[in-house]
């Protein structure tokens, strides 16, 4: 029998081979194929994960977004976004209309912030206070997200997939490693053991 080194040394290596190429190949099938193929003599159709339940993943995304969308805190940051947008367009128009006469510009140029942001708040927010809620209720949110998933490409969803989670994508490949190499390891000590 080889040296024990030399046993432990090889089962390792294949262990974290399998394991590695194992999780590697795990990761690809999430997206490909995209489209289905059919393996001829099992009659069996295969598709990569994410492409073959597209539609279920756009409608369970749009459904989560619209819930996200009309939650207090999602719609205080709408307004609060809003605000601020407006807010800086006023300030941008008082000062392209007010340059125009630079008398009243010079005199008034202090005051610009403070007016923009009076108007903000005392008229933009009470109106975005009223339309928000009711514009986000009749807006249909999980739809539009629906159909802008299913509109994808599967090489665009997994691009925005491993853009998105590329790092854990990347821990479970290694993991397969570390694991399989952990396992080879142990069954060349059983190898030793039973030898």
């Amino acid at each position: 029998m080889a040296e024990p080194v030399t046993v432990l040394a090889i089962s390792t290596a294949v262990g974290a081979l399998v394991g590695y190429v194992t999780n590697v190949v795990a990761v690809r099938l999430l997206f490909h194929p995209y489209r289905p193929v059919r393996i001829p003599l099992l009659g069996w159709e295969v598709q990569g994960l994410l492409p073959s339940k597209r539609d279920e993943l756009a409608r369970r995304l749009g459904e989560l977004a619209e819930e996200y969308i009309k939650t207090p805190r999602m719609q205080q940051e709408l307004q609060n976004s809003m605000e601020k947008v407006i807010r800086e367009a006023l300030e941008q128009s008082l000062h392209r209309l007010l340059a125009r006469n630079p008398l009243v510009y010079a005199a008034v140029l202090q005051y610009i912030p403070r007016i923009a942001d009076a108007v903000a708040t005392q008229v933009a927010a009470p109106l975005l206070e009223a339309i928000l809620p009711a514009a986000t209720r009749r807006i249909d949110v999980a739809s539009i997200v629906a159909e802008r998933i299913r509109g994808l490409e599967p090489q665009e969803i997994e691009a925005l997939f491993r853009r998105i989670a590329g790092k854990e994508l990347r821990f479970i490949e290694l993991a397969g490693l570390g694991l399989g190499a952990v396992i080879g390891f142990l069954e060349g000590l059983l190898l030793l053991a039973l030898s």
